[in-house]
């Protein structure tokens, strides 16, 4: 059935938020599609609804990665690879930064040095490979919208939105 009832309503639907820099699991699918069927319930309400993305893009869980990649190193036909096929290596990578982060004082605090470098914008090596990964993992995200059918109206990495958010709690 159909509704008028957000007729000239507005209302912003978050849905999706997967991490950058790890590939796409059955918890983004779950949070996709459930997203997308409120966004369709609420359209049947005559709501106007927008529809957001806000994805973590900096953190310990890009860090680690981005870390491992430089440590076990770029295939050398890594750019030829298909986008997927190089989020299961990034992946792969998460999984061995995220272990070596626990068993290795060393990984850690280097690891530990990349996210306060990605924080504070440092322009280094460390950090131009975090934005490589970020850009394939962001490639990788797309490719499964599309898939899906979704078109998100605006997205929100937290690189973009931390530092309003630091000032808002300290606020």
């Amino acid at each position: 059935g159909k509704s008028d009832i957000g007729q000239e309503k507005l209302v912003m639907i978050e849905f999706g938020q997967p991490n950058t820099h790890k590939a796409f699991h059955v918890g983004h699918l779950k949070s996709a599609i459930s997203g997308l069927a409120m966004v369709k319930l609420h359209e049947n309400l005559g709501y106007k609804v927008i529809k957001a993305n806000y994805f973590g893009d900096v953190g310990m869980q890009v860090a680690k990665p981005t870390w491992a990649f430089i440590q076990k190193g770029k295939p050398e036909d890594f750019d030829s690879w298909d986008v997927h096929d190089q989020m299961k290596y990034i992946d792969e990578c998460y999984a061995y930064g995220s272990q070596q982060f626990k068993d290795n004082s060393e990984a850690e605090q280097e690891i530990r040095q990349i996210n306060k470098d990605i924080y504070a914008e440092v322009d280094n090596e460390e950090t131009k490979v975090y934005k490589y990964l970020r850009e394939i993992s962001l490639k990788h995200q797309s490719d499964i919208w599309k898939t899906l059918g979704i078109q998100y109206d605006r997205e929100y990495p937290e690189s973009e939105v931390y530092k309003d958010a630091i000032k808002i709690v300290q606020n």
